[in-house]
């Protein structure tokens, strides 16, 4: 039988072109949890091989964009309220939230006309009555605008794009919520962090309703800061209930309101707003919030540091790397993290999210780059960004060999997770971003289930950051030069901040004696 030309993506069988194509890991639920597209194309032609190839890659690319559509509209309906909630499910079943809005605003441009009409000379009787009735109208076209507004909160929420009104049709004045959308696109927020600004924002709303910018006042940020003091943490059912029913469960559950701390993140995603509207929009003549600062309450110093991350032991160290090593295959990331946050010092989300290619070779050493050049990549800050030589340490537990084997298996980021499906099968899957943009959820909430817990490491502050605390502890044992320990860590801590600025695969030597230097103070 003649050999058919070969064509990228397919494989051939009885003279015929099969597809042989990667599904991407998160539509592999479509097509039976499988790795690989093998079905026949059905043709010996292989421009029409080629052809099919590539509307099939069209199709994998569409299925990808309505999955992450449908994450994402999952994803942000969890900001809803109650009542939100209810109201969005009610709309779905009559024809949809955006033919709701399109519907309103029918019915304010049919007041807007019939409130003008008639011109003729009235008696005294008739204008009082017209006027009676002129204010009725307006009083409903404002429910009816403030109804519409609400609507588009929602379809903000849920990630629906709002066509935009009528000419001549004003659906109000300006807010924090239209603040909000062109401060967070202008500042390139994480999916995480719009959450976030969304939520102190719906709170902010809850309490006060949308304010006017130009009606916003100094009172109005107190009286929220004075509201936070009685509100839960956003966790479990508090994050979808009212303002007032949160407060009220927190009260009947004898739970804790937020902390400070907390309160500070909601406060200062308002000033960031207001500050945004004066410049560079110029909707503000002055900003009201500027200058508000929360009065932090006294506490006990010897309960703060309770609450705080403490690290683990050299003794405690040694115990976690040998379970990790005993407990999990070295094909998955479990086995391999917390022995390179122990002698690296780097953090979980740095650790988590490394591709194959952050793995090179540098002169003659071998490297680990800590970078956000991958756009799902993701760093603290620009002093986070450093290149880590792979100690010796690192290398006799194999991990080099690890990373050639992903390398061969032309894996693009450098994990594996162990993953359970609804019909617990097990099986290996790369690594991937959970819907915030973060590798590190499932993996930091294993490591406190499968690990931690057997070996009664529960205390208060201990989590897996600990190992990035653990190693300070031991560099400042081994007495690393200042300068070296801050370049590992990728820290500012005390040096000059311009100086700080420079340097990214410089002082490799220097780095690998430090890094040699802290290992036997490491797990011992």
């Amino acid at each position: 039988m003649t050999k058919l030309p070969k064509v990228s993506g397919a494989q051939q069988r009885g003279g015929k072109y099969y597809f042989n194509l990667h599904i991407p890991v998160q539509l592999r639920e479509l097509y039976g949890n499988k790795a690989a597209f093998r079905d026949t194309m059905g043709t010996s032609d292989p421009k029409e091989a080629e052809r099919k190839i590539r509307q099939q890659k069209t199709i994998f690319d569409q299925q990808e964009a309505d999955k992450k559509r449908s994450d994402d509209k999952a994803r942000l309906a969890k900001l809803l309220t109650e009542d939100q909630r209810v109201k969005l499910k009610s709309l779905e079943q009559s024809g949809g939230l955006l033919k709701h809005i399109s519907d309103l605003r029918e019915v304010v441009a049919f007041n807007a006309v019939t409130m003008g009409e008639d011109d003729r000379e009235r008696s005294d009787l008739e204008q009082t009555i017209e006027h009676a009735q002129a204010a009725s109208d307006h009083e409903f076209g404002n429910r009816v605008l403030a109804e519409i507004r609400a609507s588009k909160r929602i379809a903000a929420s849920i990630g629906e794009k709002v066509p935009p009104p009528r000419s001549g049709l004003d659906e109000g004045v300006m807010g924090l919520h239209d603040v909000a959308e062109k401060f967070l696109d202008a500042n390139e927020y994480t999916i995480h962090n719009r959450q976030k600004v969304h939520y102190s924002l719906r709170r902010w709303t809850e309490l006060h309703g949308d304010i006017p910018l130009e009606k916003l006042e100094r009172r109005h940020l107190n009286e929220f800061n004075e509201a936070l003091k009685e509100l839960p943490p956003a966790l479990g059912d508090h994050r979808k209930l009212s303002f007032q029913k949160s407060v009220a469960k927190r009260k009947r559950d004898g739970k804790e309101a937020i902390s400070f701390k907390s309160r500070e993140t909601y406060i200062s995603h308002l000033k960031s707003l207001t500050a945004f509207a004066l410049d560079p929009m110029g909707e503000l003549s002055s900003d009201p919030f500027a200058g508000y600062k929360l009065i932090k309450p006294k506490g006990k110093h010897s309960h703060a540091m309770e609450k705080a991350r403490k690290p683990f032991s050299p003794s405690q160290s040694r115990r976690i790397l040998n379970f990790a090593k005993s407990t999990f295959d070295a094909k998955i990331m479990d086995h391999w993290m917390p022995i390179l946050a122990a002698y690296t010092g780097a953090q979980q989300e740095e650790l988590a999210q490394l591709r194959l290619d952050n793995i090179v070779l540098i002169k003659r050493h071998w490297c680990i780059r800590i970078t956000d050049l991958d756009p799902k990549q993701k760093v603290k800050s620009k002093r986070s960004i450093r290149t880590l030589p792979v100690s010796p340490v690192l290398i006799d537990a194999g991990f080099l060999e690890y990373a050639n084997r992903r390398r061969h298996a032309d894996a693009t980021w450098l994990w594996q997770e162990s993953f359970t499906d609804k019909h617990k099968n097990t099986r290996l899957q790369d690594i991937r971003p959970d819907n915030r943009g973060r590798f590190a959820t499932n993996f930091g909430q294993r490591f406190a289930r499968k690990v931690r817990a057997p070996l009664n490491l529960t205390e208060p502050g201990m989590t897996f950051h600990s190992f990035r605390h653990s190693w300070a502890d031991a560099a400042r044992k081994a007495k690393l030069d200042p300068e070296i320990r801050r370049k590992i860590a990728g820290r500012l801590e005390d040096s000059d901040p311009v100086e700080a600025d420079y340097g990214g695969d410089d002082l490799l030597d220097e780095k690998l004696e430090a890094l040699n230097a802290v290992a036997p103070f490491v797990a011992n």
